[in-house]
């Protein structure tokens, strides 16, 4: 949950948006993790709409510290598509 101060190119200064998410994770096995989460976004410009989504995913743990990431998400209320598939990869620096 949180509040953002987002700069509005017309009007005033600025527009106060709110984001609000919720997650679940289950370990499936030493390597192997997957989630799902709801989250809700306030509009970031004015007349535009409030964004509402999920999505869900694997992570597979290749290295303690390197994890490669799977994931589809739906939304409404972006200007961009409704469906998205994304991958990605995460490395931990630090202890």
């Amino acid at each position: 949950m949180g509040l953002t101060g987002l700069g509005q190119s017309q009007g005033a200064a600025f527009l106060l948006q709110e984001t609000v998410s919720a997650s679940l994770t289950r370990q499936i096995s030493d390597r192997w993790a997957m989630y799902g989460e709801l989250f809700y976004a306030s509009p970031s410009e004015r007349g535009s709409r409030d964004v509402v989504g999920f999505d869900t995913g694997v992570q597979f743990l290749v290295l303690p510290r390197v994890a490669l990431d799977l994931a589809a998400g739906v939304a409404r209320g972006t200007p961009g598509p409704d469906f998205i598939v994304r991958a990605g990869l995460s490395v931990r620096f630090g202890r």
